[in-house]
């Protein structure tokens, strides 16, 4: 887990999505961490976020990334 910019975890997400890379998209994440899945349903935790980004990892999309909004979730 890495306390960078939400500029640099997004960049850092699409380079290890390009790579096929899911230990690495695994890492950016927090324990604690939350997603909004593609069917809008929310993820909870690093290991369930890990196994859905899987097939999505694994497909090795070419991700180009623009970081519009930061929601500040704040620390639990």
């Amino acid at each position: 887990m890495h306390r960078d910019t939400p500029e640099a975890c997004t960049q850092r997400f699409a380079d290890c999505v390009g790579r096929g890379d899911l230990d690495g998209v695994a890492e950016i994440f927090e324990p604690s961490a939350s997603i909004l899945s593609d069917g809008g349903t929310v993820v909870r935790g690093s290991r369930t976020i890990r196994a859905v980004m899987a097939a999505f990892v694994e497909s090795r999309p070419l991700l180009d990334v623009k970081l519009e909004r930061v929601i500040d979730a704040g620390d639990d």
